[in-house]
C-alpha cells in the first residue's frame, strides 16, 4: 500500500512542479518540454515502483470470515421483539378502542420469520365486552392467533 502512496504522492507532486513552471514560463516549446520531463519522470518512478507493487498485490488475500451464532442474543433479540410488539398493541387497542388492556404475545421463530404462536388480552374490569370482543378480533387479525381475554379481577391485578 505504501509503494501505491508513494506513487499517487510522486505524481501529483510532478503535476504540480509542471503546471508552476507552466505559469512562469509561459506557453510554447518550454511548456511542452517541461510536460514531457514531468512524464518521463513520472514513467520513471511508477517502473520502479512496479516490481514491489507486483509482491505487495501478490500478498494480498482476501480476509476469511465465519459466520457467528450468539443463542443468547437470539434470545434477547426474540424478547425484545415481543416487548415491542406488545407495547405496540397496547397502544393501537388504547387509540381506536379505549381500552387500556395489557397485551402479552409469545413469539417464536420459524426459519427466518417471527410468528406468534399465543396471545392473551387482560382487560380493565367494568369494561365493555362488546368493545373487547372488537379488541381481540383486531388483535386475531393482526397476529393470526385468537387471544384469550381476561379481565383484572380473573388476574388479581
Amino acid at each position: 500500500m505504501r509503494t501505491f502512496q508513494a506513487a499517487a504522492a510522486v505524481f501529483c507532486l510532478a503535476c504540480i512542479c509542471t503546471e508552476t513552471v507552466t505559469l512562469l514560463v509561459g506557453s510554447g516549446w518550454a511548456r511542452r518540454c517541461i510536460k514531457a520531463l514531468a512524464g518521463l519522470y513520472i514513467l520513471i518512478v511508477l517502473l520502479q515502483l512496479l516490481p514491489s507493487a507486483r509482491t505487495e498485490l501478490g500478498k494480498w488475500t482476501v480476509p476469511q470470515s465465519t459466520p457467528v451464532s450468539l443463542p443468547g442474543m437470539e434470545d434477547q433479540i426474540l424478547a425484545d421483539a415481543q416487548s415491542r410488539l406488545e407495547a405496540q398493541l397496547e397502544s393501537e387497542c388504547r387509540q381506536q378502542f379505549g381500552l387500556d388492556a395489557v397485551i402479552r404475545v409469545i413469539l417464536e421463530q420459524d426459519g427466518q420469520t417471527l410468528q406468534a404462536v399465543r396471545a392473551s388480552m387482560t382487560v380493565p374490569a367494568g369494561s365493555s365486552t362488546a368493545l373487547c370482543r372488537e379488541a381481540a378480533d383486531y388483535l386475531q387479525q393482526r397476529l393470526g392467533v385468537e387471544p384469550s381475554l381476561q379481565t383484572e379481577e380473573e388476574t388479581g391485578t
